[in-house]
């Protein structure tokens, strides 16, 4: 799949009940746009992502050598399923001044965020994609 098939592909859009629970992470994946393709391949990388029904969401990425906490607002517009997170709490000290945009779909228990294409430090344009399945409770 190429760096534009991912942008284009079509997403049915997620309700609040289906979006808010807990989700773990299942997999992650980068796409540049020159075409190269970067993937999550670390077992021991491991996340979990949480939807409140308040509009509250938290994030928490790791693996032995490094540790990711976010957490903050979010709102997803169902129209455009897209969902915005505005971090109250980060790692990251620049990840408080603007939302963080994804595109999302949810298919068969599993939640596909789409992030708006960024700059990487190298200059090229890097478009993110992170697969998380839903976490049973009980």
């Amino acid at each position: 799949m190429s760096y534009y098939d991912l942008i284009d592909q079509p997403h049915e859009s997620p309700t609040i009940e289906t979006l808010v629970g807990a989700w773990r992470l299942h997999r992650v994946e980068g796409i540049y746009s020159d075409g190269e393709v970067l993937q999550q391949s670390d077992p021991e990388v491991t996340g979990y992502l949480t939807y409140a029904d308040d509009g509250v969401a938290s994030i928490v990425l790791g693996a032995l050598d490094r540790l990711y906490l976010d957490a903050g607002d979010y709102r997803l517009d169902e129209h455009s399923a897209t969902v915005s997170h505005q971090f109250d709490i980060a790692l990251f000290p620049h990840w408080h001044c603007a939302p963080f945009m994804a595109r999302a779909q949810i298919k068969d228990g599993t939640l596909s965020l789409r992030l708006t294409p960024c700059l990487a430090p190298d200059g090229r344009t890097l478009l993110l994609q992170f697969w998380w399945t839903r976490v049973d409770v009980g």
